[in-house]
């Protein structure tokens, strides 16, 4: 192929990825800001898995561009800068996650690298996020109106534990930044399913595939994980926020490592996929969260064990 005809079709696949990525976004604007956010990732994703770094590289500036270009003519009026940053932010952690798949051997266990490296990445976002804004806010009027929904759903319910409402609402909003990264990366996980789902029924080539299966956590997160957590207990007042939501964050790898632990202790019982599920599921509402506090404990077994004794 002629270099003046690689470089049109390169022109070409920016202006139709980005045109694609654009409209995909506006639809999903425009539906409803709660369909915008569990979706905009799903476009980004599909351009991220059939195209190529230096293609994702161009449609994505490109993009960024246009819409910057819209918003200042002021076409599109329904679209606000809140929005804008947080297309910014999807197209960071998803080019993020693509690089480090591209990076990556041919190997099931690099899956489990790529996993650490991607939320130890979104940890390091959520830090500055933390320090540089969500601290600096002030919180009192939040904390206030969470007490009074907090009092009319159960008067009492704190009265023999001995903390108050008050507390009960703080601790609430300072883990808020934690809990919203979790339902990002949950969000963004599902879209990429569906990603890859659309890609294979479409038949396009796929230029890159991440699975869950057989994820190992690399032993730098357990390393970052034990320093953040001695931090914790020396309780430093400037970062006793950061330290809280990094541990919660960084907690849904060992979750995720210890499910996945589970549910081999099921594969050496003769029993289908779906009652394994099943079980898991049952237990977890019987259970609830000390379930989910054995999966961790699981998960964090499993790690320290592998740093101590190189397994």
């Amino acid at each position: 192929m002629k270099p003046s005809t690689r470089n049109n079709n390169q022109i070409n696949v920016a202006l139709y990825s980005s045109l694609f990525f654009i409209l995909t976004e506006i639809i999903l604007l425009k539906i409803s800001t709660q369909f915008f956010f569990f979706f905009s990732h799903l476009p980004v994703l599909f351009l991220c898995i059939v195209l190529q770094p230096r293609q994702i590289i161009n449609s994505f500036i490109l993009s960024t561009i246009t819409l910057a270009l819209f918003k200042s003519l002021g076409i599109f009026g329904f679209i606000n800068y809140k929005d804008l940053i947080f297309l910014a932010f999807v197209l960071l952690i998803s080019s993020s996650f693509t690089l480090l798949n591209h990076l990556k051997k041919e190997k099931e266990t690099m899956n489990g690298i790529v996993f650490s490296r991607f939320v130890l990445i979104l940890s390091f976002v959520l830090s500055v996020f933390i320090l540089f804004y969500y601290k600096n806010l002030d919180h009192s009027a939040m904390i206030k109106s969470l007490s009074e929904i907090l009092k009319k759903f159960n008067p009492e319910s704190l009265d023999y534990s001995g903390v108050t409402f008050s507390e009960m609402s703080s601790f609430i909003v300072n883990i808020l930044p934690s809990a919203n990264f979790l339902v990002i990366i949950s969000v963004f996980m599902f879209n990429y399913k569906l990603a890859s789902i659309i890609c294979k029924l479409l038949k396009f080539r796929q230029n890159f595939n991440f699975n869950f299966i057989k994820i190992h956590l690399e032993k730098s997160y357990s390393f970052i994980f034990l320093i953040i957590l001695t931090l914790k207990f020396f309780k430093f007042e400037e970062i006793e926020i950061l330290t809280t939501n990094l541990l919660i964050f960084l907690s849904c790898g060992y979750i995720f490592e210890g499910y996945q632990n589970l549910q081999t202790f099921f594969e050496k019982f003769d029993i289908s996929s779906f009652l394994k599920f099943l079980i898991i599921f049952l237990l977890f509402i019987f259970l609830g969260y000390v379930l989910l506090l054995i999966i961790f404990l699981i998960g964090l077994y499993k790690n320290i064990k592998r740093l101590l004794f190189k397994v």
